[in-house]
């Protein structure tokens, strides 16, 4: 039977915290103006236990600021001494006079989806879909080759390849693109176009028709040249991957860039490690069979090296990745579970989400952040959706849980909001049923008391006050618990693994959460009956005894159980105390109820005070005596961190369980 107190408790103290990350000036992103915010109050405790992050590359770890930097154009290479193409003297006196240049300007200008719109001033603004192409079309009309007006019919929106030869720039970490081009005869494109009309107007598989059509016109290419654009990586990028990865989560990088400059941009955020401290392994293939083989390898490898401290990732396609999930899905789901970090290139949305579906069938708790609306269906397919606000729209952050300005506020989300968020819900559920079992065991002790005759020792009144204002105010003060400081935290992020393993709500918790409420349960009601044995007392006054021993009880163990506190926790648990001989005074005085007097003769009486003394010295004497103990003798990571903290401040080094 689960306490009706429990869900009213949660509820409210979830919804604080969700406020606490919407109020967060730490994660308040001025470049964009945008805070941080939590859409689902439900399952912020759930990112203190996250294990696997899955992640887009582009917008999510970059900028998503496209810069035009590098281009190689008829075997020339321009931009490689000064990093920018727009201002290589060679590049800008070939626009005039160099067909190749000229060619290959052309169609960076014309093969896309970019619309030229006139300003009131007269100046041309362009309107894109892609970052990519807007940085492309800026780039040409620097270069004097300016888009002015374009048909919508454009035949050549469609004319690009992608060749091998663009590893050199993929390897900088730069984003290619390879352009080409063919003359088209009048009656070939009339003909190509009539086609190209009939399949965007189809009904059905209209996507897989227009494809088919563009594919018979994107032959025989001269290939004219390769672009370079660079996509810096947010600030604070390598930082966050790092800690995080400290802290024992494990990433999965899904892009749809291809395997190098994925590769690239992996190491400079610290993601994968260079040899020889790391390893990549790779799955490729084009069949069936070479894809099998390659996955059997690989798989292998992780096996025989699972124990060596060498770091493991493995680096698969869209392509492989296709045939692996519709096939070998069992021996992909046990490399999932073996490797900690994964690159995974060239997927669709699909595939994104059909690979955090795969984790979350290992029972992992698993979290996605992207930025783009090719990430939502990841997104909303993880446990913990975040979302960025970023150049791509608030596609992913409107579908997320959770949304943020920057990666970099990832670190605090999890570490902190998480982190506090679950320790806090921890010690409250548990706290939830202690407090009415406590009541539920002193009511069954009674009963063999009155010969289970099923009176309540306790009047209907006294039950509804201790559930809903005795014992609730003062734990909702947890919300503003902290066992370590937020710079603790931050700088020694392996004690998130207390929370990944459920260390603090778990079978073993619970079973002594529940042995404490059934001693104090006897401690309150052996001394009660006791004290009280000889006295010719009412049972009003044997059920007020009780009912004071167990709110002692309850405000030492509030107490003892907090870690920090602050005026309001102060006020909460030792206020609210008084405030229980307030109200039960103030009931006593009315004529008509039936405590009339009670509380006034009990004050009165030592007896009453000795029995709580009592009650409060055998109750909570074995308590402080277990914990102290397990602080002195047994401490684990994070007592000692809480005995730096107190000695000297916050601690830099953390001493492992």
């Amino acid at each position: 039977m689960i306490p009706i107190s429990i869900k009213v408790s949660l509820d409210f103290v979830k919804s604080l915290y969700a406020k606490f990350i919407d109020w967060d000036e730490e994660m308040y992103d001025h470049e964009t103006d945008t805070p941080a915010h939590a859409a689902n109050t439900a399952i912020s405790e759930d990112l203190g236990q996250v294990e696997y992050i899955l992640t887009d590359k582009t917008g999510t770890l970059t900028e998503n600021k496209m810069i035009f930097r590098r281009c190689c154009i008829g075997g020339t290479f321009y931009g490689n001494e000064s990093g920018d193409a727009l201002r290589d003297v060679e590049l800008l006196n070939a626009v005039a006079n160099n067909s190749h240049v000229i060619k290959f300007l052309t169609v960076m200008t014309l093969c896309n989806t970019v619309i030229p719109i006139k300003s009131s001033s007269g100046a041309i603004l362009y309107k894109a879909q892609s970052q990519d192409e807007d940085a492309l079309v800026n780039a040409a009309s620097n270069l004097h080759m300016v888009l002015v007006n374009k048909n919508g019919n454009t035949a050549g929106q469609r004319i690009k390849t992608f060749v091998d030869a663009v590893d050199k720039y993929a390897q900088l970490g730069l984003r290619t693109l390879c352009l080409g081009w063919r003359e088209l005869e009048s009656e070939e494109y009339l003909e190509w176009s009539r086609s190209f009309k009939e399949a965007n107007s189809a009904l059905i598989d209209r996507e897989w028709k227009v494809a088919e059509v563009c594919q018979k016109l994107e032959h025989s290419l001269e290939i004219l040249g390769v672009s370079a654009i660079e996509d810096r990586l947010q600030a604070g990028v390598p930082e966050t991957i790092e800690i995080l990865r400290q802290s024992g989560i494990n990433f999965w990088m899904l892009t749809g860039d291809k395997q190098s400059t994925a590769i690239q941009i992996a190491l400079l955020c610290n993601l994968i490690s260079s040899e020889p401290k790391g390893q990549l392994l790779y799955i490729n293939g084009r069949t069936v069979d070479e894809v099998a083989r390659s996955l059997e390898r690989v798989l292998l490898t992780m096996r025989i090296t699972t124990s060596e401290p060498k770091e493991l990732a493995f680096v698969v396609d869209g392509w492989a990745l296709e045939i692996i999930l519709s096939r070998y899905n069992e021996a992909f789901t046990e490399l999932a579970a073996l490797s900690k970090t994964a690159i995974c290139c060239r997927v669709t949305p699909s595939q994104k989400a059909q690979l955090v579906k795969l984790l979350k069938s290992c029972d992992y708790r698993t979290l996605a952040i992207g930025d783009g609306g090719n990430d939502v269906r990841m997104i909303q397919q993880a446990d913990i959706g975040v979302g960025i606000s970023g150049r791509e729209g608030l596609q992913a952050a409107r579908a997320a849980d959770y949304s943020v300005g920057k990666f970099r506020f990832l670190k605090r989300l999890i570490l902190v909001h998480g982190r506090y968020s679950y320790n806090r819900t921890a010690f409250l559920s548990q706290y939830s049923f202690y407090k009415s079992l406590l009541i539920c065991f002193i009511q069954i002790l009674f009963s063999f008391l009155s010969g289970i005759a099923g009176t309540s020792l306790f009047n209907s009144v006294s039950l509804m006050a201790y559930n809903v204002f005795y014992t609730s105010i003062p734990v909702l003060t947890t919300v503003l618990d902290k066992d370590l400081s937020e710079k603790t935290v931050m700088q020694n992020p392996e004690i998130l693994l207390y929370c990944q393993a459920g260390r603090l709500l778990n079978p073993s918790t619970f079973a002594g959460w529940f042995g404490r409420s059934l001693y104090h349960a006897i401690v309150v009601f052996l001394i009660t009956v006791h004290a009280y044995a000889n006295e010719k007392s009412e049972m009003e006054e044997l059920s007020m005894v009780a009912l004071s021993g167990s709110i002692w009880l309850q405000a030492f163990v509030v107490t003892l159980e907090m870690n920090s506190f602050t005026f309001v926790q102060f006020l909460a648990i030792w206020g609210n105390f008084i405030a229980f001989y307030i109200i039960n005074f103030f009931i006593s005085s009315i004529p008509s109820a039936g405590m009339y007097t009670i509380m006034f003769r009990l004050c009165r009486q030592p007896t009453y005070w000795v029995t709580l003394l009592l009650i409060s010295g055998v109750g909570m004497g074995p308590v402080l005596a277990l914990k102290y103990f397990r602080y002195t003798y047994r401490p684990s990571a994070i007592n000692i961190l809480q005995k730096a903290e107190r000695s000297r401040g916050p601690m830099y080094t953390l001493i492992c369980p």
